[in-house]
């Protein structure tokens, strides 16, 4: 059954792929995967202080060119698709969401143009989702601070992604939040138990950062194990990720007005995902919608999935192995089920989840509607 939906999400993310311009040439010497950090020492004492973080995004997916087209320029105007399929649900199409303007930041979009339940629609350029702001271009930090006025950046990175990949760049007038989401842990618990297998980790790595591939590292990580969709689902469905998505729900209930929001973990993909998942449960949006977005993540990594995993059948030809290979850089609908249904059946529903579990409350919910939606 994995093999097929993976066969089926291959044929789907190339016959959809739509480019955003951020594409990038060199790979961080920090490597990361499935919102992936690896930090590996060669004592066993030090191996303990391994962390495995999860998505895979390096200085390859974030370094962009700095030339914006006009061609870019032009696309940050276009709304989401509102034309619906024969049975009137909303269309998201990436390309009009992407921030084309915006360079060296992976899976940048922003949710304007979404249609809600009862017709109401979030307002341009205030909610913006995305990788990591590392590499984020000069150019592209003005735009952020002049044309989208972000008044507060969330970052969900662990401590450990952090140091290896490095800090986000400043942007004027913005105001920095860091809440760690470490969806690590049990890979940093095997690792504590297979020190060999770290600092086999640590080799490869070594040669990712000289070779500018990490291919090699990833097919490893996948062949290990550490790359799971498992484990990043019994995180993010874990009391500790809901009181995170709290301290996230605080931050867009105080935004100053006439400003924009961005958040974002590594690759955009997984905890971003389901950050972005949950707002617009808040904000009363038909799942269908709420679908769409969590999946365009497909189309923002469609070249570098194809790459990854024409590499990962010549490497080892194995159902389970491909299946969380893909999750790398990719995301499932499957997940996105196990993740809401998750949710579901700790609370009842979604909305009660975000109200006894990550503890908003009614006027919380109106004045998400207040700020966000016309």
């Amino acid at each position: 059954m994995k093999k097929l939906v993976l066969t089926l999400m291959m044929v789907s993310v190339l016959a959809s792929f739509a480019g955003c311009g951020n594409e990038t040439k060199d790979v961080d010497t920090s490597v990361e995967e499935t919102e992936a950090v690896v930090t590996v020492a060669t004592t066993d004492e030090e191996v303990s202080d391994t962390v495995v973080d999860e998505e895979v995004v390096t200085e390859e997916e974030t370094v962009a060119d700095e030339t914006i087209s006009e061609e870019d320029s032009s696309n940050t105007e276009v709304t989401a698709e509102t034309e619906g399929d024969s049975s009137g649900v909303q269309k998201l199409v990436y390309d009009k969401q992407c921030l084309h303007d915006i360079h060296g930041v992976s899976n940048i979009r922003q949710l304007g143009g979404y249609v809600n339940k009862d017709g109401k629609v979030i307002k341009q350029d205030v909610l913006i989702r995305s990788g990591n702001l590392v590499h984020c271009t000069p150019d592209s930090q003005a735009l952020l601070s002049e044309k989208y006025h972000v008044s507060d950046i969330i970052d969900f990175r662990s401590d450990k992604e952090i140091e290896s990949m490095g800090e986000d760049v400043e942007v004027d007038g913005a105001e920095y939040h860091h809440i760690e989401m470490n969806t690590s842990k049990e890979g940093q618990e095997f690792l504590n138990e297979n020190p060999e297998l770290g600092k086999k980790m640590m080799e490869l790595g070594k040669a990712a950062s000289e070779t500018h591939d990490d291919t090699e590292l990833t097919l490893f990580r996948a062949d290990i194990g550490i790359i799971s969709v498992d484990s990043a689902v019994n995180y993010l469905l874990s009391d500790e990720a809901a009181e995170k998505y709290g301290e996230f729900f605080k931050i867009l209930l105080d935004k100053p007005e006439d400003s924009a929001i961005v958040f974002h973990c590594t690759g955009g993909k997984d905890r971003t995902g389901l950050a972005s998942t949950l707002l617009l449960y808040a904000l009363d949006f038909d799942e269908d919608v709420i679908k769409q977005d969590y999946m365009l993540t497909n189309e923002a990594n469609a070249e570098k999935i194809e790459k990854l995993m024409e590499a990962g059948k010549e490497y080892k030809d194995d159902e389970e192995f491909l299946y969380n290979l893909y999750f790398a850089n990719g995301v499932y609908e499957e997940v996105y089920d196990k993740l809401v249904n998750g949710l579901i059946e700790q609370s009842g529903s979604v909305r009660d989840y975000l109200i006894n579990k990550v503890g908003l409350t009614e006027d919380d919910i109106v004045k998400l509607k207040d700020i966000y939606l016309e």
